[in-house]
C-alpha cells in the first residue's frame, strides 16, 4: 500500500548530508534577503534518499525537476532558484544542495515564504532501477497530489527528474481550482464545488478538491458523499493523513468496524512503529472491544503501546488484561503508568486500585 511510504514523513527530521547540529530548522523562521515574488512560490526540494550513495543522484534529479517546473509552473507560480534554497539551507547550518526528509523540506519551504512545494523519496525497485515518489501539495494544505515512476531502462537522472515533473504536471495545473473551493466551502459553497469539480477534471482523483468536497458534503450531512470523495482524495494522494483520518473516523462513527478496519490498516501499510500508527491500532483495538472480541481488542492494543506508549492507551491495555483475568500482565501494565509524563492523577489512581485488585487475584497478596 502507498501508506507504508509514511515511514519518510514520519523520520526523525535530518537529512543523510547534514551535520548533526544542524538537525533542525526553526519553524516560523526567515531567511535574509527573500524577494517574494508576485506569483506564489513553488519549493522543489531534491527527493530523499535513503542511501548515502544516492545522494548525488538525488541532486541531479531535483535539479531537472526544479528546471523542467519552471515551464510547468507558467505564470501560475514562481519556482524558487536552487541558489535561492542554497542560500537559505546555509543560514540554517546544512550544506548546500542538502537532501531534506519530507517534514523538514516543508520546514524551509514555509519559511522561505513558499505556498507549494514538491517533495519526493528515492527506493530502489526490480532490477535496481530507481524508483520515485512524488507529491505535490500547498504548504498548508490537507491533501496534494502523488505520482510514482520508475526509471526507463538507460535513462538518465536528469531525464528521469524531468519525467517526475512533466507527471506533476496536471497536478500544478489544477492546484488554484482545487485552492479556490477550500478558499470558498464555507462561504459560497457552489463556487467552491464549481472550482472543485473543474479541478478533477483537469485531474481525476485530484487530492485537495476531493478533500474540500468531502468537507462541504460533511457539512451538509452527506454520509455517502462523504466517503466517496474521502476515497477518492486518498487514491489521489495516500500520503494525506488528514484524509486518511477523517475516512476512518466517518466510519467509526457509523459503527462501520468492517471498513474501519480495512481501512486503518490500509493507513498503517508496513509502517507499524509510527505514531500515527499507534493511533490507528489504538481505535481498531476499540472497535473489537465494542464488538466483544476481547482478545482481538488486545491485540491491537498491544501493537498501538509497541509504537507509542501513552497514558491512556496504557490503561486501556491493562484493564482489558485485567477484564480477560491475564492478572500478571495487568500489574505490568499498571505499573507504568506512574512513569508516564501524560498520566493524570485519576488515570493513576484507577490504575493504583487495579494493581492491588490484581495482585490479590493473582495470590500476591504481599506484593499489594
Amino acid at each position: 500500500m502507498y501508506l507504508s511510504r509514511l515511514v519518510v514523513t514520519l523520520l526523525t527530521a535530518g537529512t543523510l548530508s547534514a551535520p548533526l547540529a544542524a538537525q533542525g530548522i526553526p519553524r516560523g523562521a526567515r531567511t535574509s534577503s527573500q524577494a517574494v515574488a508576485s506569483a506564489p512560490r513553488l519549493m522543489v526540494a531534491n527527493p530523499f534518499a535513503f542511501a548515502p550513495g544516492d545522494s548525488a543522484n538525488a541532486v541531479r534529479i531535483g535539479s531537472a525537476m526544479r528546471q523542467a517546473m519552471k515551464d510547468i509552473a507558467g505564470q501560475n507560480f514562481t519556482v524558487v532558484e536552487q541558489t535561492q534554497m542554497n542560500d537559505a539551507l546555509k543560514q540554517y547550518g546544512y550544506p548546500i544542495d542538502a537532501i531534506l526528509t519530507p517534514p523538514l523540506a516543508t520546514t524551509l519551504a514555509k519559511n522561505i515564504q513558499a505556498r507549494v512545494l514538491v517533495t519526493g523519496t528515492l527506493a530502489k525497485g526490480e532490477g535496481g532501477r530507481t524508483s520515485a515518489t512524488a507529491r505535490l501539495i500547498g504548504a498548508n494544505d490537507d491533501a496534494g497530489n502523488v505520482v510514482t515512476l520508475s526509471q526507463l531502462q538507460g535513462q538518465s537522472a536528469d531525464d528521469f527528474g524531468k519525467r517526475i515533473a512533466q507527471a506533476l504536471a496536471p497536478a500544478v495545473k489544477s492546484l488554484p481550482d482545487a485552492k479556490a473551493c477550500v478558499d470558498q466551502q464555507t462561504t459560497k459553497t457552489d463556487k467552491a464545488v464549481d472550482a472543485a469539480n473543474k479541478a478533477i477534471k483537469a485531474l481525476p482523483n485530484n487530492g485537495l478538491a476531493e478533500f474540500c468536497l468531502a468537507q462541504i458534503a460533511k457539512a451538509q450531512k452527506k454520509p455517502a458523499e462523504v466517503v466517496k470523495h474521502l476515497q477518492a482524495a486518498v487514491k489521489g494522494d495516500p500520503l494525506s493523513l488528514p484524509a486518511w483520518t477523517a475516512l476512518g473516523e466517518h466510519y467509526q462513527a457509523a459503527n462501520d468496524t468492517a471498513n474501519a478496519r480495512r481501512y486503518y490498516l490500509d493507513f498503517v501499510g508496513e509502517e507499524t512503529q509510527s505514531p500515527d500508527a499507534s493511533d490507528a491500532f489504538r481505535r481498531l483495538g476499540a472497535f473489537e472491544q465494542r464488538a466483544g472480541r476481547s482478545e482481538t481488542a488486545i491485540q491491537y492494543f498491544e501493537k498501538s503501546v509497541a509504537a507509542r506508549r501513552s497514558a491512556s492507551t496504557t490503561s486501556e491495555l491493562a484493564s482489558l488484561y485485567y477484564a480477560n483475568g491475564d492478572f500478571p500482565k495487568a500489574i505490568e501494565e499498571y505499573g507504568l503508568l506512574a512513569d508516564l509524563s501524560d498520566a493524570d492523577s485519576s488515570t493513576l489512581r484507577s490504575g493504583r486500585i487495579r494493581m492491588v485488585a490484581s495482585l490479590y487475584r493473582s495470590g500476591k497478596n504481599k506484593e499489594a
